[in-house]
């Protein structure tokens, strides 16, 4: 059985993605950081090929825990990053260096770890996939005002990709990103109203269930090999 890590499954994309990669046959590690109930009634019905675990990929001593909770279930066949921190809206003088490093912790940093801990072994199995979740926001010529933490967070997510895909390339190791339309989720919660209308305004058809399990959907094409998707993917 096929063992797929996903960080921050208890997100919109997450719970429709954890469902349908179980129903495939995989074994899937649901991190999350806060309990969803719909994620504890997947681990009731699934039993043994859901493992829920639980971390806070801005702590340090989280991630390194968590990390070695990952070795007993090596080698990973896919690392499926979906984690982001809530978008707070702020004009670039008040957005002190702790909120850019929560991002980048949470975006960056805590998937530069489990890849680094986790690469070896995948590469030794002979195949394997790391796939994160990008952002309009910096998909488009003009980033939403005030969504600068975040972007720059995506950004430097895109890149570390772009650099795995390059190192990797000549291997069996899959490098993807995904870039959906931004979508109404608990991301945009902190939000005033009337910026998500703003944000949403020309993506009326976006944001619904619908939405999330396509990107599920294109996410298990990927590792069924059912996909001649490219690098980056914006859907």
């Amino acid at each position: 059985m096929k063992t797929v890590l996903i960080t921050g499954a208890s997100s919109s994309i997450g719970r429709p993605l954890t469902q349908q990669l179980v129903d495939q046959g995989y074994r899937v590690l649901a991190h999350f950081r806060r309990p969803h109930n719909e994620l504890l009634e997947l681990k009731s019905s699934y039993g043994e090929d859901l493992h829920l675990l639980n971390a806070d990929l801005g702590s340090g001593e989280d991630v390194n825990n968590f990390i070695e909770s990952l070795a007993k279930f090596e080698p990973l066949f896919a690392i499926i990053h979906l984690p982001s921190p809530q978008i707070s809206l702020k004009p670039l003088p008040r957005i002190d260096w702790p909120e850019f490093q929560d991002h980048l912790n949470i975006q960056l940093k805590s998937l530069q770890q489990i890849v680094q801990a986790s690469i070896k072994p995948m590469k030794k199995a002979g195949e394997g996939f790391i796939i994160s979740i990008g952002s309009d926001a910096i998909a488009t010529k003009d980033t939403p005002k005030g969504f600068t933490a975040y972007a720059v967070a995506k950004a430097a997510l895109r890149q570390f990709l772009k650099c795995l895909e390059a190192e990797y390339q000549e291997s069996s190791i899959n490098v993807h990103q995904i870039t959906p339309k931004m979508f109404k989720s608990p991301l945009l919660d902190e939000l005033p109203d009337y910026v998500i209308e703003q944000t949403l305004s020309q993506q009326s058809d976006r944001g619904g269930v619908s939405y999330q399990e396509e990107i599920a959907t294109i996410i298990c094409d990927l590792l069924s090999g059912n996909s001649d998707k490219s690098h980056d993917i914006e859907i």
